[in-house]
């Protein structure tokens, strides 16, 4: 996927690194050389990055671990040339969005976030750090969504609805009522099915 926006913007990489422990296990992805480790980094001044992690807290974690490896290092917005992004929309370091998706008026998508295939996000919408809004989601206007919250594909979420932090919203989820966080929900309507302990995160 992201490979496939820097491809699409005609933003070669210069390479793949893997996790800051483990050595390089492949000499190339998709003809592109795995350069090693995030250790790589120190010896590059002002690097830019992007993190190809789905996981939100692995995405969060790794960005953390290249900050202290490299100060320096930009964490680009990756925009993929197909997506919409209307006027006033805002975007922060680190995001990814990717092809087809559609940000309508004001959004606000913070540091970290994951906007994946066709996702819609509409007008006045806020999405906290280091969320996934998958493929086919749709969040209707002035929806909150909180940090590190995942949003299943194809699900739905009504207007001016808060979804709290850590939480987990199921696939195909048609979301009527605000979530708390730390919770997963499923169903049509959305319905609590688990509390997420904070040992299971």
């Amino acid at each position: 996927m992201v490979l496939g926006i820097l491809l699409a913007k005609k933003m070669p990489p210069a390479g793949f690194l893997n996790g800051a422990d483990a050595p390089a296990a492949e000499q190339s992805i998709n003809g592109f050389p795995v350069l090693g480790n995030l250790q790589h980094l120190a010896g590059t001044p002002a690097p830019r990055v992007v993190i190809a992690v789905g996981n939100n807290f692995s995405r969060a974690k790794v960005a953390d671990q290249i900050r202290v490896i490299a100060p320096a290092a930009q964490f680009i917005e990756l925009i993929h040339p197909t997506a919409i992004l209307e006027a006033g929309t805002r975007t922060a370091p680190g995001v990814q969005i990717c092809a087809g998706a559609i940000l309508c008026a004001d959004a606000q998508i913070a540091e970290g976030c994951l906007i994946n295939t066709a996702a819609s996000i509409d007008h006045e919408c806020r999405i906290e750090k280091y969320c996934h809004i998958s493929p086919g989601a749709r969040l209707a206007g002035r929806v909150t969504v909180g940090e590190f919250t995942h949003v299943g594909i194809g699900a739905v979420v009504i207007e001016k609805i808060r979804i709290g932090a850590r939480s987990i919203i199921g696939a195909g989820a048609v979301v009527i009522r605000d979530v708390p966080d730390d919770v997963v929900v499923v169903g049509n309507p959305a319905r609590i099915i688990k509390r997420i302990e904070s040992q299971q995160r």
